[in-house]
């Protein structure tokens, strides 16, 4: 009894290549391709700021790190040097007045012949995020206060503030940035014969188009503060914000595909289709900011879109029959479509577009039956 046909081992490797170009602006899609979408505010959501002002006798310079949303509060720094001593001091207090909230505050004071440098502070963790208060002195003799200097930082769900005076010429800011980005596509194809005319066979298929997308865009600043006296520390401070992109779609391709034999088994094979996808994606902004592990973090802003977006496929092929059910094709398939990204524009936050993209997939198929 013949076994051949009972079973079939189909091997498929593949090389795809993709490439972006023009993002696709809202006058690209038609009103029929739209839904509603919501975005609340997202042109004026939160991103980080970074000043330096000058203020106070002699200039005393002063920086300050925030998102444009602030957490309530107050923040008073004071870092001076005269002939008597150096004096720094912080007071931070979160929260609105009448309603929960907590203070902190801090003050050191270096004098000539005692002790000539110090360092604190003091970090709480309250309901919103973390506050901290931190003071440095030195008195080396001078008016210039080399080493003086006074920090704070204020977070909450709604963002955060950093701010410093003073000698801030050993302070360091390292700002960063890290993107990530996932896809996940699922396209599986059915297709039936219609007809054959001698060596000519034509057929239809239907691919079923499935995916998920996951962008994320981050950034922020990591704050190093001077310490004034050797082996003390204090605390590290990190703040920024994260924006992702979580999208899906669903859709459907149809096309035709043409077969042509040749001689000895060869045959040559093309398909051409076209189809829609709906796609919905969402997008979030979160500012975080930590103080050692102290950290807060809130979501600023969520925007939805949905759009009815077009795609192509072309392929052409050549197959090696070898009777029995046994053949080997070697194919060249291009494929073109729309795919959700962030565009940045400015210093702001991310809108939800589209990039125009596409892919070359060279690949090779074995089938084989038992």
């Amino acid at each position: 009894m013949s076994r051949a046909g009972r079973f079939a081992l189909t091997v498929d490797l593949c090389c795809i290549l993709y490439a972006g170009t023009a993002i696709a602006d809202e006058t690209s899609f038609t009103p029929w391709t739209r839904f509603a979408e919501s975005f609340p505010n997202f042109p004026v959501l939160s991103t980080l700021d970074l000043q330096f002002a000058a203020s106070g006798v002699g200039g005393i310079p002063v920086v300050e790190i925030s998102s444009l949303h602030r957490p309530a509060g107050i923040i008073d720094l004071l870092a001076e040097t005269t002939p008597s001593g150096s004096l720094a001091g912080v007071l931070v207090g979160s929260g609105t007045e009448g309603a929960d909230g907590a203070t902190i505050s801090v003050m050191t004071l270096s004098t000539p012949g005692g002790e000539n440098a110090t360092t604190v502070f003091a970090v709480t963790q309250t309901d919103g995020g973390p506050i901290l208060a931190a003071a440095t002195t030195r008195w080396d003799g001078g008016l210039e206060g080399g080493g003086t200097s006074a920090y704070a930082v204020m977070a909450g769900p709604e963002g955060a503030v950093f701010r410093a005076t003073g000698d801030l010429s050993q302070m360091q800011l390292q700002p960063w940035t890290a993107s990530r980005r996932r896809e996940a596509i699922r396209k599986p194809a059915y297709g039936w014969d219609v007809t054959g005319t001698g060596r000519t066979d034509v057929s239809v298929f239907l691919r079923t188009v499935n995916g998920l997308v996951s962008d994320q865009e981050e950034g922020g600043i990591d704050v190093d503060l001077a310490e004034t006296v050797s082996g003390s520390r204090l605390p590290s401070i990190l703040m920024g914000q994260r924006q992702t992109l979580l999208a899906s779609a669903s859709g459907m391709q149809a096309g035709i595909g043409l077969s042509r034999d040749l001689t000895g088994g060869l045959s040559l094979w093309t398909q051409v289709g076209v189809g829609l996808s709906r796609v919905q994606a969402e997008s979030r902004l979160v500012n975080f900011a930590s103080v050692d592990d102290a950290a807060a973090m809130g979501v600023a802003g969520i925007g939805t879109l949905r759009r009815i977006v077009p795609s192509t496929v072309m392929s052409i092929g050549v197959s090696q029959s070898y009777g029995n059910g046994h053949s080997v094709s070697v194919y060249v398939a291009g494929e073109a479509e729309l795919s959700p990204v962030l565009a940045f524009a400015g210093d702001g936050p991310a809108k939800i577009s589209f990039e125009a993209r596409r892919g070359l997939t060279v690949g090779l198929t074995m089938n084989w039956r038992f």
